[in-house]
């Protein structure tokens, strides 16, 4: 029979949040229609999720068939998986289950509590884009509602909703003589933003933490950062976790100017810095408040809180400058890169895919390298820690001031594919994986999402007919920045293939696979025949006979373009 203490050291060694987190980090950014498109034999989240379930299940059954029963550790770890996985269901049971087995809860139990209610279901990618609190998405997680929507099944709004729920579970708490931390008033303070509870969440802030919101955005807030009673022993001092908590719930309330103001006054209080989940997280809503509603999007309180589109850039200058020197994330290009093109900021749009692209292609050769040492040790029999991937990335790299690359540059993976490399590595994909095994698999998928990332950019550069010309020095565009644009991005080049309208007809490139032959399509306005190999000539009725070769939306000026010189 195992002892005791060796089934406790083997539970504490099955870290849901080691194996877990790395996952979750990488699909956030997984658009849902591109989950199809995983790589061979990766397993998807909600894959993922099942089989690390199904493996601790395992172990904790076979603890119970030998008449053990479950006690504080136990309920912990499945506590923090719930809180993992985001099930609030399962949390409530094991609720439950740990007060009909008279075990005593703590406060970690509570706030792993709390936290699995507040983000049940929240990683679902139908899930996870419906916090925000507008006037459709409250009515719809209404209690009592037979069949909820899809997307809005993780938690409740209304009478015994979220709120009320984890006040009355706080409550009990307290009553219990449990220590509240400051996780567990970041948790509470989430519970009332769930439903638009901003002056709660005020409250709380005033009354643990001596920030008042109303007063910094009045005022200045320098008067407020001398004002500081906590001790940093306190287990209620302010830590990261609770600042990333702020930014959501601002910014799931449509405040992102406030979510700033506010983070930054607990940052510089407090002597907490601000981390790369919290940026990310102001970035991301700041990008999702000034996307234009269009439709019925404009009549469901979509437009609370709507930002200039200008924002983006403003908060990008904000982060890559000092005081902060943020390293951006392939994510944070994309979201920056989608709104230079809404803006039709083409120049700033094709510098930024040159950085996005140079970081996209480092991560590569990095990835590479592992995955190969990866396949010979696995082969020898070998494991080294040097196969874990690094999710921090080689901080010794300027991602802010990389150079354009040159042909040489885009040639480098043409003969060795690294996403080969990546998707003939073939491992055991169900139970639960080692750690070095999961790590492999997350850089499969990292490469997957960043290479479908740089793909959208190309498409979206090339799109449409925008870049007819219009003028002389505009053809320098057709003739020789398009070509060039094009050979930067060709790796990245849509799978099935992709055209762009030039002044007299449009250039054809066949799908990936077919040799790098691109076809000249002629317009017309009237049919002909054409004797020229490589040629294909279609009448275009819609065209005047005689200016078709000038039809269409102009370029913007400019006289500096990086794609203005060869290759």
């Amino acid at each position: 029979m195992l002892p005791g203490t060796t089934f406790i050291e083997i539970l504490r060694a099955i870290d849901p949040g080691k194996f877990l987190d790395q996952y979750k980090d990488i699909f956030h950014d997984f658009q849902t229609y591109r989950v199809g498109h995983l790589p061979r034999g990766v397993r998807s989240l909600e894959q993922v999720f099942a089989h690390f379930g199904a493996a601790v299940k395992l172990i904790l059954s076979r603890w119970r068939g030998v008449d053990r029963s479950f006690g504080i550790v136990e309920y912990r770890l499945l506590l923090k998986i719930a809180r993992t996985v985001g099930d609030g269901k399962m949390a409530k049971a094991i609720f439950d289950n740990m007060r009909a087995d008279r075990v005593q809860t703590d406060t970690l139990c509570y706030n792993y509590f709390f936290e699995a209610r507040a983000w049940s279901r929240g990683f679902d990618s139908r899930e996870r884009w419906k916090f925000r609190v507008i006037p459709r998405n409250i009515d719809l997680r209404q209690t009592g509602k037979a069949q909820k929507a899809r997307g809005f099944r993780g938690y409740e709004a209304g009478y015994h909703g979220i709120r009320d729920e984890t006040i009355q579970y706080f409550d009990r708490m307290r009553l219990s003589g449990i220590e509240t931390d400051v996780d567990t008033f970041g948790q509470l303070m989430l519970a009332m933003a769930r439903e638009g509870d901003i002056d709660g969440v005020n409250f709380v802030l005033n009354r643990i933490w001596d920030v008042a919101v109303d007063s910094i955005l009045r005022e200045d807030d320098s008067s407020l950062l001398f004002e500081n009673q906590l001790a940093p022993s306190s287990p209620l001092y302010p830590n990261q976790n609770l600042l990333f908590t702020i930014a959501h719930i601002f910014c799931i309330n449509n405040q992102v100017p406030t979510a700033l103001r506010v983070v930054d006054v607990f940052s510089r209080k407090y002597a907490v810095e601000i981390n790369m989940k919290t940026w990310e997280e102001l970035f991301e809503w700041t990008f999702v408040l000034a996307t234009r509603r269009y439709g019925k999007a404009k009549d469901d309180g979509s437009e609370l809180g709507q930002l200039p589109l200008a924002s983006v850039e403003n908060l990008w200058a904000t982060m890559v400058a000092e005081p902060y020197n943020i390293k951006p994330t392939m994510p944070m290009y994309n979201r920056r890169i989608r709104t230079l093109w809404k803006r039709q900021m083409y120049d700033e749009m094709f510098h930024a895919m040159q950085a996005g692209r140079k970081l996209h292609k480092f991560q590569q050769e990095r990835l590479q390298r592992k995955a190969i040492n990866w396949q010979r040790r696995n082969q020898e029999g070998k494991y080294t820690d040097e196969v874990i991937l690094d999710r921090e990335g080689d901080k010794s790299v300027d991602r802010n001031t990389v150079s354009p690359a040159t042909a040489d540059d885009e040639n480098i993976l043409e003969g060795t594919d690294v996403r080969e490399h990546m998707t003939n590595l073939d491992f055991e994909s169900s139970g639960i994986m080692t750690y070095k095994e999961a790590s492999l698999e997350c850089a499969r998928i990292h490469e997957c999402r960043d290479f479908n990332m740089v793909s959208r950019w190309a498409r979206l550069f090339m799109a449409g007919s925008r870049w007819l010309p219009s003028n002389e020095r505009d053809l320098n565009w057709e003739r020789i920045g398009a070509p060039n644009a094009i050979g930067n991005f060709w790796y990245y080049r849509p799978g099935h293939g992709f055209r762009y309208s030039i002044a007299t007809g449009e250039i054809r490139f066949p799908p990936r696979g077919q040799p790098k032959e691109p076809k000249f399509v002629l317009t017309v306005a009237r049919s002909v025949s054409s004797q020229i190999p490589g040629i294909d000539i279609f009448q275009d009725t819609r065209l005047p006979p005689m200016l078709n070769s000038m039809h269409g939306a102009t370029r913007p000026p400019s006289s500096e373009r990086a794609y203005d010189t060869p290759c």
